[in-house]
């Protein structure tokens, strides 16, 4: 197998790995639907992020210590679509998912699920969005990217 062969099957480890780390099957909706891309977004830059989807609205934004943050919220979609629509949306801008996962409980009060992707692209940086809601609640979402995985780190301390 030539060395670039060797490159391009170890996305798909690290995917199939945070699949089997994170239980990614457990919490997968019996139906999903496209979401749309919200036409107002950005799409002149090659590094830049993909467009929200329709019907959801920012609810803050940082840009500090190389990392440009925004946190949104919307009724429409669950944490494991947001995050199947950005996966696909950066694939498409040439965007390569380093992990995702996440996963679900449907115990007592504490019911809910969350997701994550982090994506990269050479001399664009790294991408990281988690998702996360209360059963029959809102969906609540952040969009970070960085430079460096290091400083994508710093994301938590935004949301």
């Amino acid at each position: 197998m030539t060395p670039a062969g060797n490159l391009t099957r170890r996305p798909l480890i690290a995917a199939s790995a945070a699949v089997a780390l994170f239980g990614v099957g457990i919490a997968v909706p019996s139906t999903t639907s496209a979401i749309q891309a919200d036409p107002r977004g950005d799409i002149s830059s090659s590094c830049s992020v993909p467009s929200v989807p329709v019907g959801v609205k920012m609810i803050g934004k940082s840009r500090s210590d190389g990392v440009r943050y925004k946190s949104y919220k919307t009724k429409k979609n669950s944490p494991y679509s947001i995050v199947r629509y950005y996966k696909k949306a950066g694939k498409a801008r040439g965007y390569r998912t380093t992990t995702w996962g996440g996963g679900a409980t449907n115990l007592g009060a504490g019911a809910g699920s969350g997701w994550g992707v982090t994506m990269r692209k050479k001399n664009c940086g790294y991408v990281s969005i988690d998702a996360g809601a209360a059963k029959g609640k809102k969906t609540f979402f952040d969009v970070c990217k960085a430079q460096t995985s290091a400083i994508t780190a710093k994301c938590e301390d935004y949301s």
